[in-house]
């Protein structure tokens, strides 16, 4: 057997910072791409050069201090207890503990530049309700908890001064970001939160609101290393060396850890006697035997299970076992100071049962490669018990919030205070005549009624608001017909930032053209905080209510809910809404798309009226009535569908009306 390798030094990664020096740190930080191919590889750029970060640390140490707010009296007590072992949960006392001897702390909140806010959700959530019982307390209590600190704490100028946004919290249960649905709404939309949750489109239950809980936003928050571990030490094997292709040690009876098992199942049959086998264990491992797994493992599987993170992404580092993450939608932690390429496999979770397949067909080399990246970068993900040595996750945590806080706010304010950059998106089929499903066209007339109408009550109406307005077209019409549009948006004064124009829809199904609709603008119309995708052919009626800039709460507005008459309620129960316009932050549109790819590859039935199928943190621009998106079938108040007769006035077309009694359910303000 060759010998193992020595030790790693705690050297300096190589793979830090992308070109650019802070200024391209700080792009990727406020800029996240913002539609990916269901993971985070995808994303990273591939210009990385030899670390400079020490510079970074070296100017955080010496500018940087952190100020912890006080708990309201009578508040915490139980809070700040330590957990017991080395899990995920225990990041949240373990970064107060450092914190604690930190020379970045301070006493003086007029000398801080970074603030604390001292939350404790999994402290909360292991306490027991009764000792004598396992019941825990329920995550509502604990978001009622942190409600109230931030409640004390938004009372402070400090908390007033950037609304938020220069302060912290930590969240490392897995319901992440559900604490804060209780609190200051400053807070939820400002703060930064560093969550072992890093997931941008979560699946795990809500306990707060119907539907899941809020989405990890790459732009403001920070993902956490999902453990606290001991500095590594001892011996690594090396790649070459290890017996077994591939390890995971879990249950392996649902979702894609079933296909995982299917796969290696399938693989181990067919490889040949010679060749490394893959070792899926559901059954009880000691420690030791554990640890023996990881040492003899080239890949180590970190598929996705209740939550999208797992320890056994930092178990498999520290062991120099080379991570295969199957979780899509996972932002993995330090993507913006560390290439994951370098030293992880990426997998969609389609691909699992490919994954032992996909995972033998990695050279020796590149693998042997891999290994060496992997304990070059492995002490950065290490909670130290003391400040002191290299950069550990802890150091990089607070070197991340700095960045996010203080100096890239002044390379490029992620929120200005207000005159934001609303992208207005129109799209779908333009110059539409003869009804519904129809694909005959008409020149002129109502498509220009419908522009003058979007300059009017849209474009002026945002502006009105504080934003700064820019116009995107990505329709189908005859292209004659186009050059017509552009010339009327020329006369109407519309900043038309891109457009294109297809002669019929490019698309089988309306999800799947509108996530490409969402793909294209980002990329030829450029960076927007905000976004309005509107269906062409609408030609509104009366000014719409747009957030103002500085009062974004990360919500997603379409129109309104669908009216009882043709069915208010999804078979799920969830509202059923109107899809003809939607109002989406930047901070949730790759969830959105993520969540509508999702949608379209499962059915090419399902439409945007599904919406509160994927996601909560919907709202309405009209809730108090509900209507049909379509105008020919029900009047609404807001629009009218051009190329096809409208409803009467407050009535509805009863030759629309579904012969089968629709599902309905009480009105809902959102979801």
């Amino acid at each position: 057997m060759p010998p193992p390798l020595p030790p790693s030094p705690p050297a300096a990664p190589r793979t830090l910072l992308p070109d650019g020096g802070p200024s391209g740190l700080c792009d990727c930080l406020q800029r996240p791409q913002p539609l990916w191919n269901l993971t985070v590889a995808s994303t990273r750029r591939r210009e990385w050069r030899a670390p400079e970060y020490a510079a970074l640390l070296a100017e955080m140490r010496a500018s940087a201090r952190v100020y912890v707010h006080p708990l309201p009296p009578g508040l915490g007590s139980n809070l700040t207890r330590r957990l017991g072992g080395d899990h995920a949960y225990m990041v949240e006392p373990a970064f107060f503990h450092r914190l604690a001897s930190s020379p970045l702390l301070t006493r003086d909140a007029a000398a801080a530049t970074l603030f604390v806010v001292p939350v404790f959700p999994a402290s909360c959530r292991y306490t027991r309700v009764d000792p004598r019982l396992k019941k825990l307390r329920p995550v509502a209590a604990c978001a009622r908890d942190v409600a109230a600190v931030v409640g004390h704490v938004a009372a402070s100028a400090a908390f007033r001064r950037r609304a938020a946004a220069d302060h912290l919290w930590i969240s490392a249960h897995d319901a992440g970001h559900d604490y804060a649905l209780l609190a200051d709404a400053r807070f939820r939309a400002h703060a930064v939160a560093a969550a072992n949750a890093a997931d941008v489109a979560p699946r795990m239950p809500s306990a707060l609101r119907n539907g899941t809980v809020p989405p990890f936003v790459p732009a403001r928050d920070i993902a956490l290393v999902p453990r606290v571990s001991p500095s590594p030490s001892g011996a690594v094997v090396a790649a070459a060396a290890r017996r077994t292709l591939a390890f995971f040690a879990g249950s392996v009876r649902a979702g894609v850890r079933a296909a995982l098992a299917r796969g290696a199942a399938a693989f181990n049959a067919a490889a040949p006697r010679e060749a490394r086998r893959v070792r899926l264990v559901d059954s009880h491992l000691s420690a030791e035997e554990y640890r023996r797994a990881l040492d003899d493992a080239v890949f180590c599987f970190c598929p996705r299970g209740h939550a999208v993170h797992s320890a056994r992404l930092v178990e498999a580092i520290l062991h120099g076992c080379i991570p295969a993450v199957l979780a899509d939608d996972y932002w993995l932690p330090l993507s913006c100071f560390f290439d994951w390429r370098a030293f992880a496999v990426v997998l969609p979770e389609a691909r699992a049962a490919d994954a032992p397949a996909l995972l033998a067909a990695i050279p020796p080399a590149a693998a042997a490669a891999m290994q060496a990246e992997l304990l070059r970068v492995r002490s950065s993900f290490v909670f130290r018990p003391s400040n002191g040595g290299g950069a550990d996750a802890f150091d990089l945590l607070l070197l991340e919030a700095h960045l996010r806080t203080s100096r890239c706010a002044s390379i490029r304010p992620p929120r200005p205070p207000c005159g934001a950059a609303l992208l207005l998106l129109l799209r779908g089929e333009a110059f539409r005549a003869g009804g519904h499903r129809s694909r005959a066209y008409a020149a002129g007339g109502e498509q220009m009624l419908a522009l003058a109408a979007v300059r009017r009550h849209v474009a002026a109406a945002a502006a009105a608001a504080g934003w700064r307005v820019r116009l995107a077209l990505d329709v189908v019409a005859p292209r004659a017909l186009v050059r017509a549009l552009l010339d009327e948006a020329a006369a109407l004064r519309l900043d038309v930032g891109a457009w294109r124009a297809a002669d019929a829809p490019p698309f089988g199904s309306q999800l799947a053209s509108f996530a490409e609709s969402l793909r294209w603008a980002a990329a030829a119309a450029g960076a927007a905080d905000a976004l309005l995708v509107c269906r062409a052919d609408l030609l509104f009626k009366r000014p719409l209510p747009l957030p103002r800039p500085c009062e974004l709460d990360e919500l997603i507005v379409v129109p309104f809910q669908i009216s009882d008459a043709f069915g208010s309620r999804l078979q799920s129960g969830h509202p059923r809404v109107a899809d003809a316009f939607v109002f989406v932050p930047a901070a949730r549109v790759a969830e959105l798309t993520a969540a509508v790819r999702r949608a379209a590859s499962a059915s090419l039935e399902t439409t945007l009226h599904d919406l509160c199928a994927w996601l909560t943190g919907v709202t309405f621009f009209n809730a108090t009535h509900g209507f049909d998106s379509d105008s020919e079938k029900e009047w609404n108040p807001l629009y009218r569908i051009i190329g096809r007769a409208e409803a009467p006035v407050h009535g509805l077309n009863h030759s629309f009306l579904p012969r089968r009694r629709p599902r309905v359910g009480p009105k809902a303000i959102g979801c």
